[in-house]
This record gives structure tokens, C-alpha cells and sequence, in this order.
């Protein structure tokens, strides 16, 4: 699949572009490293199950990709969408009701890609997120190393760790950058993280809206 150009400012794509460059060298880099020690590879699917948000810029990035599908394929996306969407909202509600440990306890149920195929694979491979690009190797989140427990085969083998903390800077650095291009008022709406089935059905909704839905 060939890069999707979004019609926005063509130097912030460029940044992005540049920025998932350097994230997959990286990745190529620590697969080489660790010789025959990785152990992702198509059909693992461990990744394709939880539940996070891209900021504004990707997540248009990644719907052009959607967009891009044909047929069937693209049948199959939006309707996992539909439904992912419903359980997050779900889980939102249930979430208001209860106290903060039934919260914590949502937070650990998974909830499928919507570009997962019933054959196990990504669908838009070549655009999928950043995140997904590095998911396997050891990463940095908020100040603390973590890495799939599935990933290697010997996980005190060692290797470079990937700073997603910077990566997550840089992503809200190029959003914030889109979001003043395209004149909206609200700055904060560069740090919306919108979730992978609003990314497939309507990634410009959480940006027109007056309030803003993080995750929705």
C-alpha cells in the first residue's frame, strides 16, 4: 500500500512521514540485534487486542488509509468499528456508574482492531500506527520500560528501548500543528487521543465537536 497523503500542510505529513521512518528503523534495528530472538510475526496477534488512541494528525493519516480500501474489505472494517465503538461507550457508561477499581478492571479488557482480519493480519500493514510499528521491542512509557511479554523469546536479552514518551510528544507537536493549520479555536484539541473505531468512522468528529471525546 502506498503512503496516504491527507490534504493538509504538506511539511507537517513530511514530519510524520520522517517520524514513522525513524520508529520503524528503530524496530528494524532491534529485530537485528536480537537475531532470531523476536518473535512477532504475521498471525500474532497480541497487539491487535487493546485499547489505545492516536492524536488528531494520525488518526486522519490512518482513515485516508481506510478510505483506500475496496469492497468487501472495507465492509468488514467499518463494521468492527461500528461494533468496537459501542463496546468502548459501553465500558464508558459502566465506567460513570462505579467506583475507581471496577474502572481499573475495564481497562484490562481488550477489544479488537478494527483492521484485524479474520485471518489474523492488519489490513493497511504498510499505514498502520506508529505504535504498532514499535510494539515488540522494549518501550518507555510514562518513565518505566515495558515490552510484550510474547515478543522475545529471551526478554533479558537486552537491546535499545524505544522512547514512546518522546514519540508521544512528537505526534502532539505535528497535531498541534494541524490543528492551528485548519483554524480551530481550542488548542487542547491536539491532545485529543481518538480510539482505532472512531479513527475508521469519523476521526473529524472529536475535533468539530465543542467539547472535544477523548478515546471516543
Amino acid at each position: 500500500m502506498k503512503p496516504i497523503r491527507p490534504k493538509f500542510p504538506p511539511l507537517i505529513y513530511k514530519l510524520y512521514r520522517g517520524l514513522r521512518a525513524e520508529s520503524q528503523n528503530a524496530f528494524e534495528d532491534y529485530c537485528k540485534g536480537q537475531g532470531g530472538n523476536v518473535a512477532c510475526k504475521p498471525g500474532c496477534v497480541e497487539c491487535c487486542h487493546a485499547l489505545f488512541g492516536l492524536f488528531p494528525l494520525e488518526a486522519l493519516i490512518v482513515h485516508e488509509a481506510f478510505r483506500s480500501l475496496r469492497g468487501a474489505i472495507r465492509k468488514e472494517v467499518k463494521e468492527r468499528a461500528c461494533q468496537g465503538l459501542s463496546r468502548i461507550r459501553y465500558l464508558g457508561r459502566l465506567d460513570k456508574r462505579f467506583d475507581r477499581s471496577i474502572s481499573k478492571e475495564l481497562e484490562r479488557l481488550k477489544i479488537r482492531c478494527p483492521f484485524l482480519s479474520d485471518s489474523g493480519l492488519c489490513v493497511i500493514y504498510g499505514q498502520r500506527p506508529i505504535t504498532c510499528v514499535v510494539y515488540g521491542m522494549p518501550t518507555l512509557i510514562n518513565g518505566k520500560r515495558q515490552q510484550c511479554p510474547r515478543a522475545v523469546t529471551n526478554p533479558d536479552n537486552g537491546g535499545p528501548i524505544f522512547d514512546l514518551d518522546s514519540l508521544y510528544r512528537r505526534l502532539y507537536s505535528l497535531s498541534l500543528r494541524l490543528v492551528q493549520s485548519l483554524g480551530l479555536s481550542d488548542p487542547k484539541k491536539a491532545s485529543l487521543l481518538i480510539s482505532m473505531p472512531m479513527v475508521v468512522l469519523d476521526p473529524g468528529a472529536p475535533l468539530s465537536s465543542e467539547e472535544g471525546e477523548d478515546m471516543g
